[in-house]
């Protein structure tokens, strides 16, 4: 006894299950509202390098932050890796914000210094940063983001200008540039 079904006799019959899958429909091809509303509020880490300078990610993409205590520095690594970290049971890449951000090496501020630890999927990396501060909540439309990269590196790994004092880190640029791994 063969106990398929045609795909119309799925279908609702009633009026009201029509209805009920009319809106169903309607809510599932409407857009999401952060696709709608380009003014959403976005969460950031704000950290701080050396000058000074005030600097953010997107905390969705953070993991935790760790002491940079047992950071093994190697001489051969490009002067942006700071160094490896063991780091739950893998080894985790530490990049030098400070050197990544304005081509400065961080200033050796031990008591402050912190790793922010950042993940997208299955990948992860450590941003060695001089102190991290608070979080910053901000709208899209307030964001500037035509600001003029001070680095040779690639300026995509900005966001953007919050307040004329904050520089947003595309964090998602920075943990997937190839130019950035340890092969």
């Amino acid at each position: 006894m063969d106990k398929s079904k045609i795909a119309s006799e799925l279908l609702p019959s009633s009026a009201a299950s029509q209805k009920i899958l009319n809106s169903r429909a309607a809510q599932l091809s409407a857009p999401l509202e952060q696709e709608k509303n380009n003014d959403d509020e976005a969460l950031f880490l704000q950290f701080k390098l050396n000058s000074g300078a005030m600097y953010g990610i997107p905390l969705g993409m953070m993991d935790e932050i760790i002491s940079p205590e047992r950071l093994t520095a190697l001489t051969w690594l490009p002067p942006f890796i700071a160094g490896v970290r063991s780091w739950k049971s893998n080894t985790l890449t530490v990049l030098d914000c400070n050197y990544l951000c304005s081509e400065q090496v961080i200033n050796d501020e031990p008591s402050e210094r912190k790793i922010i630890v950042i993940r997208q999927g299955k990948k992860v990396v450590g941003l060695l940063v001089n102190e991290v501060n608070n979080l910053v909540t901000y709208k899209q439309s307030i964001l500037r983001k035509n600001i003029q990269s001070p680095i040779k590196f690639n300026p995509d790994y900005f966001l953007g200008l919050l307040h004329e004092s904050v520089i947003l880190l595309n964090a998602d640029e920075i943990i997937n540039d190839q130019l950035l791994e340890i092969k």
